[in-house]
């Protein structure tokens, strides 16, 4: 007697097989889980709050958060089907959450990560002093999002690593990073 494929036991090995991948794969099915997991959870490092998330491409988002430390983080954030990748974490930048940051004489605190291959590149930064009112990098003006009275930019692009950031007021005139 000829026998065929037995499809209830095909079907339950590949159930089988792709909950055991689950398990040791471990996907993320938020933005926050992915960055701890990228970060480190052997250290116990957590998300102590999402500033913002801004999508940057149809995959790829740039997701801001409050480090365990009271500092501001970023991340550069992959998804596909659902499904959440920290592709690289940056930074470290002072924040506080009652009011302005501490400038120490600078108008911004500004930051430039080189990401993934070639010249892309994720730049973000907070700005200490109110008389800016616009920050660029290179060609590009950065956007601005205020959180509990921090005012942070960002922006993401592809370009010249070496440009340099630019302050300027609201007459547009031009500032120097250092408050004389």
């Amino acid at each position: 007697m000829k026998k065929g494929i037995n499809w209830k036991t095909v079907a339950t090995s590949l159930v089988c097989l792709a909950l055991m991948a689950l398990v040791i794969f471990r996907p993320s099915f938020d933005a926050r889980v992915a960055v701890e997991k990228k970060v480190g959870t052997a250290e116990g490092f957590t998300v102590t709050e999402v500033i913002g998330e801004k999508a940057v491409d149809q995959n790829r988002l740039l997701f801001l958060y409050l480090g365990e430390k009271g500092e501001i983080d970023c991340a550069a954030v992959k998804k596909n089907f659902g499904l959440y990748r920290a592709e690289a974490v940056f930074g470290y930048l002072p924040a506080r959450e009652s009011g302005p940051v501490e400038s120490g004489g600078s108008r911004a605190h500004l930051l430039y990560c080189p990401y993934r291959k070639g010249d892309w590149y994720l730049c973000y930064g907070v700005i200490a002093d109110q008389d800016v009112a616009k920050v660029s990098f290179g060609e590009q003006e950065m956007e601005e999002l205020q959180y509990g009275g921090v005012r942070i930019v960002y922006c993401w692009g592809k370009g010249d690593p070496d440009a340099d950031f630019s302050l300027r007021d609201a007459q547009g005139r031009e500032l120097s990073l250092v408050k004389e």
